[in-house]
């Protein structure tokens, strides 16, 4: 979801020719500049969401070589129901 550039400005249809005839300049002036922070507000968000996607690709990644480095006897099960007694005794995590 990288940011991509803004969207050309493309001609209104015949409905909004109309409708655009009876909105002042400085009115469709004011919309195009709500417009382009909205569309701002979009790519920030969008950087944000890759930033955090990688960062739990990251995590998952170091999660799993950690399983990896694990004794082999230790069940997936087991090293479940740990983290779940573990978790119980530290509640404020």
């Amino acid at each position: 979801m990288g940011s991509s550039p803004p969207a050309p400005y493309r001609q209104p249809n015949l409905a909004s020719r109309a409708y655009l005839g009876t909105v002042s300049s400085s009115e469709i002036e004011r919309l195009h500049a709500i417009n382009a922070e909205l569309q701002r507000r979009v790519d920030a968000a969008e950087a944000e969401i890759d930033a955090l996607r990688a960062d739990a690709l990251a995590r998952r990644a170091e999660v799993r070589r950690l399983a990896e480095s694990l004794p082999a006897a230790m069940s997936r099960r087991a090293l479940l129901a740990d983290m779940v007694r573990s978790g119980r005794r530290r509640r404020n995590i």
